[in-house]
This record gives C-alpha cells, sequence and structure tokens, in this order.
C-alpha cells in the first residue's frame, strides 16, 4: 500500500507542479527558456519529454511518465525506499521455500536461481521449482535496480545535489545533512519517511539559492545572460549546461 500512494503522489504532485509553471514569468535579472519560453528560477530546467520547465528538476522517471521536482522528489525517495525494503523483506521470507524447491544447497544452486529456465529443460527443475526459481530472479532484479537507485539519490541528497547536478559534479547547494533533508523532503522529513501522507511542508525556495539568502539566484545572473538565453533560444541539456556554466563562473557578493 505504501508503495501505491508513493506511485500515486509522485504523479499527482507532478501535474500540479507543471500547471505552476505554465504560470512563470521572466523577472529581471532572470534567464528565460528558449524553448517554452517561460522564467527559468534556479536549478530548474527544460524537459523535453514532459515539455515544460520543472523546478529543481532532478530527472525524468519513466515508470510514472513524469518528472521528478520541487515538488514531488521527497515522494520518489520514499518509493523507491519502500520497494527496496519489500523486495529485500519478500526474498528473506521465502528463501525457506526457494532452497526445498530447488532441491537444497548443490553446486547447481546459482545456476538454479539466475537462469533457472536453462536447467528446466534437463530435468534439473520441476515444474513447480522453475516457477519459484523465477519468481525469485525476478524479486533479485527488482532489489539489485531499487538498491541502485536508492544509493544514487540518497549519495546526491547528503550533498543537497539533484541527479543533473550530481553529474556535474556541483555542490553549491549543500547546506549540511539535515537541511539537505528538510529541503527534499519537508520541515517533518522523519515522518515523511514512514507516512506518505504527512504534513511536512518544504522551505521556502529562496533558502536553496547559491549563497543561501534571500533572492541571491537572482541576482547572480546579468541582463546579458538573459537576452542570450531568449535569443539564442537553446534547446534541453545543452542550454542548462551553459546558463548553469554563467551562474558558476560568477560568485555572490560577501558583504
Amino acid at each position: 500500500m505504501k508503495i501505491t500512494c508513493h506511485y500515486y503522489e509522485i504523479w499527482v504532485y507532478s501535474q500540479d507542479f507543471l500547471q505552476e509553471g505554465t504560470k512563470l514569468t521572466g523577472v529581471q535579472g532572470q534567464p528565460v527558456c528558449g524553448t517554452c519560453q517561460t522564467g527559468q528560477p534556479p536549478r530548474s530546467h527544460h524537459c523535453s519529454k514532459c515539455r515544460q520547465c520543472v523546478d529543481k528538476r532532478d530527472h525524468h522517471c519513466l515508470f510514472t511518465g513524469c518528472c521528478v521536482g520541487r515538488q514531488n522528489h521527497r515522494y520518489f525517495i520514499c518509493g523507491i525506499l519502500a520497494v527496496f525494503v519489500g523486495s529485500l523483506y519478500g526474498i528473506i521470507y521465502e528463501w525457506d521455500m526457494v532452497l526445498e524447491a530447488a532441491g537444497g544447497y548443490s553446486l547447481w544452486l546459482p545456476l538454479q536461481l539466475s537462469a533457472p529456465h536453462l536447467l528446466w529443460p534437463f530435468g534439473l527443475l520441476d515444474g513447480w521449482g522453475l516457477l519459484v526459481c523465477v519468481h525469485n530472479m525476478l524479486g533479485l532484479s527488482v532489489l539489485v535496480n531499487a538498491g541502485l537507485l536508492v544509493y544514487l539519490q540518497l549519495s546526491a541528497l547528503r550533498r543537497g545535489q539533484t541527479q543533473f547536478e550530481r553529474k556535474r559534479g556541483i555542490t553549491l547547494y549543500d547546506r549540511g545533512l539535515r537541511q539537505n533533508l528538510r529541503n527534499v523532503l519537508g520541515e517533518r522529513w522523519l515522518v515523511a519517511l514512514f507516512w506518505p501522507f504527512a504534513d511536512s511542508p518544504l522551505p521556502a525556495v529562496e533558502e536553496t539559492t547559491e549563497d543561501g539568502g534571500v533572492g541571491a539566484g537572482k541576482a547572480d545572473i546579468g541582463d546579458d545572460e538573459c537576452s542570450e538565453a531568449s535569443g539564442e533560444r537553446l534547446v534541453g541539456d545543452d542550454r542548462d549546461d551553459q546558463m548553469l556554466t554563467k551562474r558558476l563562473t560568477r560568485r555572490p557578493s560577501t558583504d
């Protein structure tokens, strides 16, 4: 049930966010997306599949068919954690049944668990053993893939990064582990980890800008970058890389 709730909330909150994204307008000092012609706050990027600019875009999720960003990042992380824990519990719980169906410990056991369909024609597994071992193999594949996603997300979360920033080694938004958790999971982050319907409001957007100050992200970008973003009409990651590079080359003031 927890996995289903998180899956539903990822999709629902992504729809609400995309509707808000269409209302964004460019302000002075803020770049404008050359594709959808909307203002781009810091850390926002255009998704060619969703055809929208997404605030604090992490990635486009193929399983849900929508982007993971500021509004639904919490539900994505909690969802894959639930999948990982659930698949691990299922594999441990059914291990005795799998071992019995495979005929106990033997030299064939690793192959029975990894490729049971190859051993069944030779009589090394009966029909029931084939069914149980295939089910276990699918569970292992879910466990490995969910574990990889959990590792990538938590390693980026620890440094205050999105996946876009992790791939480029950007750590400008690292506020320490506790604040990084609040920025993604909300103020009640510990409750949000265990209960999908918990009320856990996110901090203000300004708290996650380059220098941690209010409105700092807008001050770092000059009018020349705004006109260039709208004039050249760059598309996708190429545009994002160029705009992000310009932001990084200018250090915020330390008054």
